[in-house]
């Protein structure tokens, strides 16, 4: 196997686990193409490799049964990677367009708590992801931006454009998209859309939304984990992991790597299947440690902006 990623550096093994989960943003339970999928690749006491899949049909249950392998894993004294397929920050200046609090926590951890504390969720999938958004775009601009996208059933709102030709950008606009996902572009030849868009192919937005408070919970619910790259640094983890560490919690794309579907197998499925494989086997191969670092040509002024509120996407 041949890694795009690959920065020549050969580091040791980190992981005994890889999760990867596929996220969705249904507002009502679903199961099968375009739901929740959660891949789980480790290796057993006996060295055996094993994958399971399961495919949850809401957010708040998929959570649970997260926190449930996590913890499994760390019971079983193995160290694990959890992907997930959302962005885990906002392009830079968003927590100070929404004037948040960034002189007590930095400015992804104030972007984390907002969603959380304002998200709300039931068990069934409903949420308000729509109206949030709205209120979002009525702090940040106090009109139609940054966010976009809205079913066309949804009455027009003056805050939230049902198309991006519907946006009215103030005179000093958010960027659109991450430093990352111009990096994804370059490298990997994908096109990750915007985390302002809601809805219609492709869209990511609201999975953003919903994914972050469950990423928050975990987060909280686990001591012994760390969300890269915020809190471990953006580096080779091979030469800065503390032992503590013991369960890593990081963003991932699934496009980043090829998919066979030659078995009929839903795209998703396959997808946290190929992914899972391929941190498996460059850890494997000693190259994951140095993908958790930055890549060639980032300017210093750059990282500080993906450690402090941006994030990162792995791959390699």
């Amino acid at each position: 196997m041949t890694f795009r990623n690959n920065k020549g550096a050969v580091g040791q093994k980190l992981f005994d686990a890889y999760i990867v989960a596929d996220w969705s943003a249904s507002s009502v339970p679903k199961t099968g193409a375009d739901s929740i999928w959660i891949g789980d690749r480790y290796r057993d006491k006996r060295g055996r490799i094993h994958f399971e899949v399961s495919n949850p049909p809401t957010r708040l249950e998929a959570e649970a049964q997260l926190l449930h392998r996590i913890q499994r894993h760390l019971d079983r004294g193995r160290r694990l990677l959890v992907g997930f397929d959302f962005a885990f920050g906002y392009p830079r200046g968003t927590a100070q367009a929404l004037k948040l609090d960034t002189g007590h926590a930095p400015a992804w951890k104030a972007m984390h708590r907002f969603i959380s504390d304002r998200m709300v969720q039931q068990v069934d999938n409903r949420n308000d992801r729509f109206g949030f958004a709205e209120d979002l775009n009525a702090r940040i601009s106090g009109g139609r931006f940054p966010f976009w996208g809205a079913p066309h059933t949804r009455p027009d709102s003056p805050y939230l454009p049902k198309t991006k030709k519907g946006r009215q950008a103030p005179s000093r606009p958010l960027p659109d998209q991450r430093r990352t996902e111009i990096w994804i572009q370059d490298t990997f030849s994908a096109r990750p859309k915007s985390v302002w868009q809601l809805a219609y192919t492709g869209a990511v937005g609201s999975q953003v939304l919903l994914g972050l408070p469950t990423l928050t919970a975990l987060r909280a619910a686990l001591p012994d984990s760390r969300i890269w790259p915020f809190e471990t640094g953006f580096q080779d983890l091979s030469k800065s992991r503390p032992d503590t560490i013991r369960c890593v919690l990081a963003e991932v794309y699934p496009s980043t790597v090829a998919t066979d579907l030659s078995l009929g197998q839903i795209r998703d499925a396959a997808q946290v299947r190929a992914l899972s494989d391929r941190f498996f086997s460059a850890d494997k191969a000693g190259f994951l440690a140095a993908a958790f670092g930055p890549p060639r040509g980032l300017q210093t002024e750059e990282i500080a902006h993906i450690e402090t509120e941006e994030g990162w996407i792995l791959a390699i």
